[in-house]
C-alpha cells in the first residue's frame, strides 16, 4: 500500500497579526465500556466489579466535565475543538446533545474524529479503516452533512502504519496523530503528490494526563506550566510558526480545581505577547463541496467584471453613436472652420463626458468588491467598444434594443450576487465558505478570540485590521493608484473630442484614432503577463526584493503617466501616436504594481477588505475629474486640466523612497560583509 513518508514542511513564518505561536485546545469527549478498563484515579480498585470508583469518575468527567468546560471556553469567547469518540452519541445522548448544540449554533466550537471508543480493546476485532469510517459517518448523521470531521485524533495514538493513507482517502485532511514537533507540516506519498495530510503535532508536554495522572501535578501546577510552555515558544527567536495543543480531558481538567486553575491559565496566555490566542482544527471546505457551483460562480463573476468595466470605461465608445439618435443634439453648431461642411459638435461629446463620469463615479463606489479585479478593465472595455460599434454599425442593433439588454444583464447581476456572494442569511449561503486567513497552509481556519475593546480603541492603539488600514506604506498605495489612475480616466473621456479638434471635425478619423485607442488597450493582454513575470524576479528570496520590483514597476508607471500628461497639453496630430503609446504601457504596470505591494506585505485575512477600500477610495477620488472636464471644453486651453494633474502625479514619489532605502540598505550590507572579511583575514596569524 502506498505510504506517507515523505515529510515536507509548511512555509508559515507567522500566523495572522504577527503571532509566533497558535493554541489549539482539544477536550476529549470520550466514552469507555465497561469491563475494558479506562484511566483510573485510584488504580487500586480498578479490578473490582463494578469499579465505581474509577468509571464514576470518568462519568463524572463527562456529565458535569464537558459543561464546565465548554462554558469556560465560550464566557472567554476562545475556540476550541472536541475530539469525540462517535460511541458516546448513543451511550451518552444528553452529553452529545449539549455538544451538538454547542458545535451548531457557535463558531468557535467544532468536533474532530476520535473513534469510535477510548476502550481500544472493546473494539479490536474492527479494522483501523472501518472504525474510521464508522466514526466519521456516525457524526456526520448525527451532527448534519455540512459537519462531518476532516480533522482526526486517534484514541491512543494506535494507528496502523498505514494510517495516513487510510484519513486521506476518507477525507481528512489534518490528522493529530504525532508528538514530534511544535510546527504544522505535511504528509505525502511522494514530493508530486497534490492531496498530502497535514501533521498538527499533539503535545505530550501540555497534555492533562501526562502532567496530572503521569506525574501527579496539582492544578496550580499544571497551569503554571502550560504558562511557562507557550511563553518560551513565543519569546523565542525562530522563522516558522508554532502550534501548542492543548490535550485536555473532561475527567481531569473539568473538575472544580483544576478547571479552576486552567481559567486562569487561560487568562493569563491570552496576555502573552505574540501568542495567538486561540486556533480551530477546523477545516475549509471550499476545495471540496459543490465545485460545479464554485466554476460557474468564477466564470459568472468574470462576466459580472466585464459588463461592470464596460459600463465605467466602455460609455465613451458610444460618441459615434449618440449622435445618430439626436441625444444632445442643441448642442452641435455650425462649423467655424473654413471650407467645412461638418457641424461643431465639442459641446456634445462634451456632455457624453459628463455622462460617462458619472457612470464611472456611480459604479466605483457602488461595487468596490468587484472593482478589485477590474486589473485589466480597460481591456474588456475595449472587446465591449467592438461589439458595440459592428452590432450598431452592422444594423444589427439598435441603441434602444442595446440599452434592453444593458437592463437584463444588471438584473442578473443583482440576482446572483445573492447566489455568490458570502451573506450572513443561511439560506443565501452555498454549501461552502470561502476562507483565505490561512491560504499559506491550505489547512485550518483560525478564529480569534473576539477583541472586546471599542471600535474606537481599535483605531487609536491600531489594533487588528486598523494597524494595516492606518500603515503608512497602504495609505501611500492607495494615493498613488488614486491619483495615477486619473491620466487614464481622463484620457479615455477626453480621447474623441481631443481627436476630433485635432482632425478639424472629421468624424472618420475621429473613429479611426478612438477605435485604435481601444485596440491599443485589448494589445495589454500581451504586456500585462510580462508585467507579472517581472514582479517575479527573484521574489522569492525576499520580501525586499519583491518590495524593489514592486517599486521599480510603480517608478515606470510614474515616469510614464508625467510623460502622458505632457503630450496631452498639445493639440497636435503628431502627439496622438506617442499618447496612445505611452497611455498602453502605463495602463498594463499602474495596477499591478499597487496590487503586489498589498498582496505581500499584508496579511492574506485582510487583502480582500484592504483591497476593496483601495478601489472604493481610488473611485471617489477620480471623482475629482469631474471639475477638470469642464477645463476641457475648449480645447485649446484643455492644458489647465492637464497640468493639475501633472502635479498631483509628480507628488506621488514614494516608490523612489522604496527604491532608494533598499538601495541603501543592499549597499550597506555589502559594506558590512566587506568589513567583516576584512576584519577576518587581518585577525589570521602571521
Amino acid at each position: 500500500s502506498t505510504m506517507f513518508n515523505v515529510r515536507e514542511e509548511i512555509s508559515l513564518e507567522r500566523w495572522p497579526n504577527d503571532c509566533k505561536v497558535a493554541v489549539i485546545p482539544i477536550i476529549n469527549a470520550e466514552v469507555f465500556i465497561k469491563g475494558h478498563g479506562g484511566p483510573c484515579i485510584q488504580p487500586h480498585l480498578s479490578n473490582l466489579t463494578p469499579d465505581i470508583a474509577n468509571s464514576g469518575w470518568r462519568d463524572y468527567g463527562n456529565r458535569q466535565g464537558t459543561s464546565r468546560l465548554l462554558n469556560t471556553f465560550s464566557n472567554l469567547q476562545i475556540p476550541v475543538s472536541i475530539a469525540m469518540n462517535s460511541y458516546l452519541i448513543d451511550q451518552e445522548p444528553d452529553v452529545f446533545e449539549e455538544i451538538r448544540v454547542h458545535a451548531t449554533h457557535n463558531e468557535n466550537i467544532d468536533i474532530i474524529g476520535h473513534g469510535l471508543t477510548n476502550s481500544l480493546s472493546a473494539v479490536k476485532h474492527i479494522s483501523f479503516e472501518e472504525q474510521v469510517k464508522q466514526s466519521l459517518n456516525q457524526i456526520q448523521q448525527a451532527v448534519g452533512h455540512e459537519q462531518r470531521p476532516h480533522a482526526w485524533l486517534t484514541p491512543g495514538f494506535a494507528a496502523p502504519e498505514d494510517s495516513a493513507k487510510i484519513l486521506v482517502d476518507n477525507g481528512i485532511r489534518l490528522s493529530l496523530d504525532a508528538t514530534n514537533d511544535d510546527i504544522i507540516y505535511e504528509l505525502k506519498s511522494s514530493p508530486d503528490d497534490d492531496k498530502g495530510l497535514f501533521i498538527l503535532p499533539y503535545s505530550m508536554e501540555t497534555n492533562d494526563i501526562s502532567l496530572c495522572m503521569c506525574q501527579g501535578y496539582t492544578g496550580e501546577q499544571y497551569a503554571q506550566t502550560l504558562i511557562d510552555y507557550i511563553y518560551e515558544l513565543a519569546s523565542e527567536e525562530t522563522t516558522k510558526a508554532k502550534a501548542v495543543c492543548l490535550g485536555l480531558h473532561t475527567f481531569i481538567v473539568g473538575t472544580p480545581a483544576k478547571a479552576f486553575h486552567f481559567k486562569q491559565a487561560l487568562q493569563t496566555i491570552q496576555q502573552i505577547p505574540n501568542m495567538l490566542r486561540a486556533v480551530q482544527t477546523k477545516m475549509t471546505n471550499s476545495t471540496d463541496a459543490n465545485p460545479w457551483r464554485k466554476w460557474f460562480g468564477i466564470i459568472w463573476l468574470l462576466v459580472e467584471v466585464n459588463l461592470i468595466s464596460a459600463n465605467i470605461f466602455g460609455f465613451s465608445a458610444l460618441f459615434k453613436v449618440l449622435p445618430k439618435y439626436g441625444i444632445y443634439g442643441k448642442y452641435c453648431e455650425l462649423s467655424t472652420v473654413l471650407n467645412s461642411t461638418n457641424d461643431d459638435c465639442s459641446g456634445q461629446a462634451q456632455q457624453y463626458q459628463i455622462t460617462s463620469y458619472a457612470a464611472c463615479t456611480y459604479f466605483s463606489k457602488g461595487r468596490a468588491v468587484l472593482l478589485t479585479l477590474l486589473v485589466g478593465s480597460s481591456l474588456s472595455a475595449s472587446i465591449w467598444y467592438s461589439i458595440f460599434q459592428v452590432l450598431i454599425d452592422n444594423g444589427k442593433i439598435t441603441l434602444s434594443q442595446l440599452s434592453y439588454v444593458w437592463m437584463s444583464f444588471g438584473a442578473l447581476m443583482f440576482i446572483s450576487s445573492f447566489l455568490f456572494l458570502d451573506w450572513k442569511f443561511p439560506i443565501l449561503n452555498l454549501g461552502y465558505t470561502m476562507d483565505t486567513k490561512l491560504e499559506q497552509t491550505q489547512t485550518i481556519s483560525t478564529i480569534n478570540a473576539n477583541n472586546k475593546s471599542k471600535w474606537y480603541t481599535n483605531i487609536y492603539q491600531r489594533v487588528g485590521f486598523w494597524k494595516y488600514l492606518l500603515n503608512s506604506l497602504y495609505i501611500l498605495v492607495v494615493l498613488y493608484l488614486s491619483i495615477l489612475l486619473m491620466p487614464n480616466i481622463l484620457l479615455s473621456v477626453t480621447w474623441y473630442p481631443w481627436v476630433y479638434y485635432i482632425s478639424q471635425n472629421d468624424k472618420t478619423i475621429s473613429d479611426q484614432y478612438t477605435f485604435a485607442f481601444n485596440m491599443a488597450s485589448l494589445s495589454q493582454i500581451i504586456l500585462c503577463p510580462m508585467v507579472g513575470l517581472f514582479l517575479a524576479f527573484r521574489a522569492e528570496q525576499s520580501p525586499k526584493q519583491k518590495l524593489l520590483n514592486a517599486a521599480i514597476v510603480q517608478t515606470l508607471a510614474w515616469i510614464l503617466n508625467i510623460l502622458l500628461c505632457i503630450i496631452c497639453m498639445f493639440v497636435n496630430s503628431a502627439v496622438i501616436v506617442p499618447a496612445l503609446v505611452f497611455n498602453y504601457i502605463a495602463r498594463s504596470v499602474i495596477v499591478a504594481g499597487s496590487q503586489a505591494v498589498i498582496s505581500t506585505f499584508f496579511p492574506s485575512e485582510y487583502i480582500g477588505r484592504l483591497t476593496g477600500i483601495m478601489w472604493t477610495v481610488a473611485g471617489a477620488i477620480t471623482c475629482i475629474q469631474y471639475g477638470l472636464v469642464h477645463l476641457t471644453a475648449d480645447i485649446l486651453r484643455s492644458w489647465r486640466a492637464w497640468v493639475i494633474v501633472l502635479a498631483l502625479i509628480v507628488c506621488m514619489s514614494c516608490h523612489l523612497i522604496q527604491i532608494w532605502y533598499i538601495t541603501l540598505k543592499k549597499s550597506r550590507t555589502r559594506v558590512s560583509n566587506a568589513d567583516q572579511v576584512q576584519s577576518a583575514v587581518m585577525s589570521l596569524p602571521d
